[in-house]
């Protein structure tokens, strides 16, 4: 009798045990593939990009984000581009970076969400085109007429698309540094190209080069802050605290106009510019222009449909 009631409660025991383990089970097996299936369908709807370049392959979001970058740059993924003036790429990466763009651009109710393990990718390619990228940020015509295109790469993208890819790779603190800090060495060499008679006073000429320069810089650097803004409004929806504190997290003196501000007065300081009444009248005007101009980059409008041009 002790032996059966002991061969009793032990198989009792084991019951309750397997019906728990079953229960684990049960629900590992139930939310393993919720997680695994959206990596999965990000991954096909990427390979689905490159498959409309006529890439056909498939794998992890990884793989493809690796294979995305290659066809839009034409090396290895994670080669850095070279720090000389860009050069201009093959037509196939071209029209593979415009189709890229345009995929993950658009912001109607059918785009494509650009899958977080891309985000890096798609960043590094924009650093070989950041000439290009630049000049449709800055806005100053409509990049999407086929009567424009940019330099030195011939990209025909809508600026509000653009502006939409950029707010997905944005998402990513580290890959958006990459852009910007891509972008700002354009700004940096601009304004180095800038000379003693450039601050002086105002030119006899048509043309401005102090002024222009700071409308292109000072919209391209607002814009770029409207466009992590954007992204940081998303990550943060539902919680303004967090958002916040995040927005003031960011630094302005690296990001906003103050950085621009003091690359102006620094350079024009360099050139050991004469401070006469009129110098100085004029670098304010210039430090002007650059503001306004930043102020309608964080607007999140290119310039171009302002009236600008």
């Amino acid at each position: 009798m002790w032996v059966h009631r002991k061969s009793r409660r032990y198989t009792l025991v084991a019951v309750a045990l397997c019906a728990a383990l079953g229960a684990v089970l049960g629900a590992a097996v139930w939310l393993w593939p919720q997680g695994d299936s959206e990596a999965e369908e990000e991954a096909q709807t990427c390979w689905g990009v490159l498959a409309e370049l006529d890439i056909h392959s498939s794998g992890s979001i990884g793989a493809c984000g690796d294979a995305l970058e290659t066809a839009m740059t034409g090396k290895p993924a994670g080669s850095e581009p070279s720090d000389a003036a860009p050069v201009r790429l093959t037509e196939k990466q071209s029209q593979a970076f415009e189709h890229v763009v345009n995929a993950y651009g658009e912001r109607d109710v059918n785009a494509r969400s650009m899958p977080s393990g891309i985000r890096r990718n798609l960043a590094q390619a924009i650093t070989y085109y950041r000439n290009d990228v630049y000049q449709i940020v800055h806005g100053q015509v409509d990049y999407s007429d086929p009567n424009f295109s940019t330099e030195p790469n011939g990209i025909d993208i809508d600026a509000m698309i653009m502006l939409g890819f950029l707010e997905g790779v944005a998402g990513d603190e580290v890959a958006f540094r990459m852009v910007r800090e891509s972008m700002f060495s354009l700004i940096v060499q601009q304004v180095k190209d800038l000379d003693q008679g450039d601050f002086a006073g105002k030119p006899s000429g048509e043309i401005d080069d102090a002024y222009g320069v700071a409308r292109d810089s000072g919209e391209g650097v607002g814009t770029l802050r409207w466009v992590r803004s954007k992204a940081l409004e998303r990550q943060y929806e539902g919680s303004g605290g967090k958002l916040k504190k995040a927005l003031a997290s960011e630094d302005f003196s690296a990001y906003g106009f103050s950085w621009l501000e003091q690359l102006i007065r620094n350079h024009a300081s360099s050139l050991a510019v004469p401070e006469t009444v009129e110098s100085k009248r004029r670098l304010e005007g210039i430090l002007s222009e650059a503001e306004d101009s930043y102020q309608r980059g964080l607007g999140g409008t290119p310039g171009y449909t302002e009236g600008g041009g």
